[in-house]
């Protein structure tokens, strides 16, 4: 994946440390540093979990580059729908 340095990078299980405990260190390109960290949060063991677990959702095929559901990288959200007292949204 390409980061926001201009490096190149293999989203591995070192990676994924990485990015949990130090989430600004790699961002990805087109992402804001909005992650926080982990670091002093999560055990030892319970960090080797997560990384098989985030793992495990790439082996069933090739992993999307944006999860399904999530908003494009950068994009902006759209203002949300209030009802409004005649039943209808604005």
């Amino acid at each position: 994946m390409q980061l926001a340095s201009g490096q190149t990078v293999v989203a591995d299980a070192s990676y994924l440390r990485r990015s949990i405990l130090e989430p600004p260190a790699d961002l990805v390109a087109g992402y804001q540093p909005i992650m926080p960290t982990y670091k002093g949060q999560i055990s030892e063991e319970n960090l080797f979990k997560l990384i098989a677990y985030i793992k495990s959702l790439g082996e069933a095929g090739a992993a999307p580059t944006t999860p399904a559901g999530a908003p494009e990288p950068a994009a902006a959200a759209a203002p949300p729908t209030v009802a409004t007292s005649e039943g209808g949204a604005r």
